[in-house]
């Protein structure tokens, strides 16, 4: 039931994804014998100075671990902004599961200013892993 409930999540935010109107969206297809696909959308809020990054990580079977690993922020010039480490804590990392899909949430930025993320997933079991690392598109604070 748990897996059949990832999957409809999986496919629920696939769905949203590709409907609505992404500032910033990439689907990139089959990557490895880990990762089947990954989406990652970057969006303004309404609070001035947040972004949300909208993601769903899809791997081949039930990972151990899946998810977002590392996410780097920075201004639409390039300057490094900060660096966040994904974690079971966060909810960034997902455990003993196919599918790791969510919002996250990053405020403190400047109001009225571009932003991009680097953002790396990963999903990981007993036999191996594989990460990829994409750029979003940019989204006003």
């Amino acid at each position: 039931m748990k897996k059949v409930c990832s999957c409809l999540a999986a496919l629920a935010m696939t769905l949203g994804l590709l409907t609505c109107g992404a500032s910033a969206a990439e689907i990139q297809p089959h990557s490895s014998k880990y990762l089947t696909t990954y989406m990652l959308s970057l969006y303004e809020t309404e609070t001035d100075g947040e972004l949300r990054l909208d993601y769903a990580v899809v791997g081949t079977d039930e990972m151990s671990l899946i998810g977002i690993y590392n996410i780097w922020i920075y201004t639409a010039g390039g300057e490094e902004v900060d660096h966040i480490d994904g974690s079971v804590e966060s909810g960034l990392i997902v455990i003993n599961s196919g599918v790791a899909a969510g919002s996250f949430y990053y405020d403190g930025l400047e109001p009225g200013q571009e932003y991009y993320m680097v953002v790396e997933v990963f999903a990981a079991d007993i036999t191996g892993s594989d990460y990829r690392t994409d750029t979003t598109g940019t989204a006003r604070a």
